[in-house]
C-alpha cells in the first residue's frame, strides 16, 4: 500500500517520526554489531595462525661440543677440559721464576709451588741443593751453560746428553747452568744474587729458573 505523501506545512505525526527514528537506530546498531563481529573474527584468526606457526616451528637448541684427542679413535666428542700445571714455568711462558735456597736446603722444582726444605743433598724428589758453597742438581746433571737464555731450550738438552755434570760454586752473578729434574725435565738456571755476608761461606743463593717440556 502506497504511503500518502505529506503535504507541505502539514504537521508531522509523532508516531510516524518515532518509527523513523527507531528504524534508523536499529540499522545503526546492526552495522556496529556486524563490524564488531568481523573484527573479533579477524583477531581470532590472526591469533590462531600465530599459535599454529609457533607450534609448527619449535625453538631449536644448539649444543656446542668440544672435540679433544682420544686414545683410540683420535677424537672424543665429550666435553673436556685440558689440565694445566699451575705455577710451573715452561719455555715461552713469560719471564723465569725466582727462588732463594739457603745453605743446607734443597728444592723440588717439579711442583707448582716449590719451597726449599732442609736436606743433605739433591735426593729423591729434590732437584737442586745448596750446601757448603756448592750448588748441585739431581742425577749429577748440573752443567755450566755459556749461551743465551733464549737458546737454552734447544742447547740444554744437547749438553745434558753429551756432558757429565758436577756440583759448582755459584759465585758469579749471571752464571748459567743446565740441569735435569728428578722427573727428567730439562731446566735452566741463572744466578741472580749470592749472599756472602762479607765473605765465604755463602749463606744463600737466589736463582732464576725455567723448566722446559
Amino acid at each position: 500500500m502506497r504511503r500518502k505523501k505529506r503535504a507541505e506545512g502539514e504537521p508531522i505525526d509523532p508516531a510516524v517520526q518515532a518509527a523513523h527514528v527507531n528504524r534508523r537506530g536499529a540499522v545503526a546498531v546492526g552495522v556496529i554489531a556486524a563490524v564488531a563481529t568481523l573484527a573479533a573474527a579477524v583477531i581470532t584468526a590472526y591469533s590462531t595462525g600465530r599459535k599454529q606457526g609457533a607450534d609448527a616451528s619449535p625453538p631449536s637448541t644448539v649444543t656446542v661440543v668440544q672435540t679433544v684427542a682420544g686414545p683410540a679413535s683420535g677424537t672424543d666428542t665429550k666435553s673436556a677440559s685440558v689440565p694445566t700445571t699451575s705455577g710451573i714455568v715452561r719455555a715461552g711462558n713469560g719471564v723465569p721464576r725466582q727462588i732463594q735456597i739457603d745453605t743446607g736446603m734443597g728444592v723440588d722444582l717439579d711442583v707448582a709451588d716449590p719451597r726449599p726444605v732442609e736436606a743433605s743433598g739433591p735426593n729423591g724428589d729434590l732437584d737442586l741443593y745448596f750446601g757448603k758453597d756448592m750448588l748441585s742438581a739431581s742425577q749429577s746433571s748440573l752443567i755450566f751453560y755459556g749461551g743465551t737464555q733464549y737458546d737454552a731450550e734447544t742447547e740444554c738438552p744437547k749438553l745434558l746428553e753429551s756432558t757429565t755434570g758436577h756440583p759448582s760454586t755459584p759465585s758469579a752473578v749471571g752464571g748459567q747452568y743446565c740441569y735435569r729434574t728428578s722427573k727428567g725435565t730439562v731446566g735452566w738456571i741463572s744466578v741472580n744474587s749470592v749472599d756472602f755476608d762479607s765473605g765465604p761461606p755463602i749463606n744463600h743463593v737466589v736463582l732464576n729458573y725455567k723448566l722446559f717440556t
